[in-house]
């Protein structure tokens, strides 16, 4: 998704984002499943009842006394109804067949105003820690002020997601944001989440705040961190920039020293990123023992 004349290897990316994707694919395989035979099923009562409402069998013009219809619970109105409209259709029977297949549509409308509202509440909510308390270690700060910039717009066959999408760069100052799951759907487990965009922006809003809003979705709290980008001219070329891995280093630390305060499990806590992040994410778990 990100790019960056530093591109991390395959290898480190793809093992950070596979448990996320997995997760993902799953669900939304099943929903579709599910939802598929739910039209069907709804298509084949609508047929039945259009069926009924003008007599079902070819060749009778009404049909049995006693047999009842499937759109009232009233069978002497709803046969009379029959035998006054011959063979056109039932109107009722239309407009109910419409609105079921407007219901999925309005129910989606729903969810996503919904998790508009939501997000904005959320938005409301965050909290922003600084990762350094004090003077932030091997940063002169000469690089400007940190801004916001649209990615560029890109083809299906650079990457997946091609509309442009909020970065952040030029980043002297690391935080972390954190992202609480409501109070019912708290699991005490927090993901680490460490945007990509080859150690020069963070992809902050398609792999920071997404990322973070869907792990609320399932009770995990999301914390994004904004590490030090882009790569400062005496970062040695060719190896993973130093200062980002400083910056995770000292998050994780500062997640687990305030875990009680902010809901979390010392022992329930992950890292994961995408891209560069991806990298970002493996070194952080593997060279815990040596500090940048």
């Amino acid at each position: 998704m990100s790019n960056g004349p530093f591109m991390p290897k395959w290898s480190a990316s793809i093992r950070s984002w596979l448990h996320l994707t997995i997760s993902l694919e799953a669900p939304g395989r099943a929903f579709l499943w599910e939802y598929s035979q739910e039209c069907q099923a709804r298509r084949r009562r609508s047929t039945l009842k259009r069926m009924e409402a003008v007599g079902a069998v070819p060749g009778n013009a009404k049909p049995a006394q006693s047999q009842p219809s499937l759109l009232s619970d009233k069978p002497r109105r709803a046969t009379l109804h029959a035998d006054t409209r011959k063979t056109k259709p039932d109107r009722s029977a239309i407009a109910r067949q419409r609105n079921y297949a407007m219901k999925p549509f309005a129910s989606a409308a729903a969810a996503f105003a919904s998790l508009i509202f939501a997000w904005s509440s959320v938005a409301a909510e965050l909290q922003v820690v600084k990762v350094w308390p004090g003077k932030v270690p091997k940063e002169s700060g000469n690089i400007g002020a940190e801004r916001l910039r649209m990615s560029p717009a890109l083809d299906r066959k650079q990457v997946e997601v091609t509309e442009p999408t909020q970065m952040i760069t030029d980043v002297t100052k690391p935080t972390i944001t954190i992202y609480r799951p409501a109070k019912e759907k708290e699991t005490g487990t927090a993901m680490l989440i460490c945007p990509g965009g080859g150690y020069w922006n963070l992809y902050w809003q398609l792999e920071g705040e997404e990322v973070a809003t869907w792990l609320n979705s399932i009770g995990v709290t999301g914390i994004i961190l904004k590490y030090r980008v882009p790569r400062r001219p005496d970062e040695p070329q060719g190896e993973p920039a130093r200062r980002p891995l400083a910056d995770a280093q000292r998050a994780v630390s500062l997640v687990r020293s305030r875990a009680e305060e902010w809901g979390i499990h010392p022992a329930r806590i992950g890292i994961v990123g995408f891209s560069a992040g991806g990298h970002l994410a493996i070194a952080t778990a593997t060279s815990f023992e040596k500090r940048t």
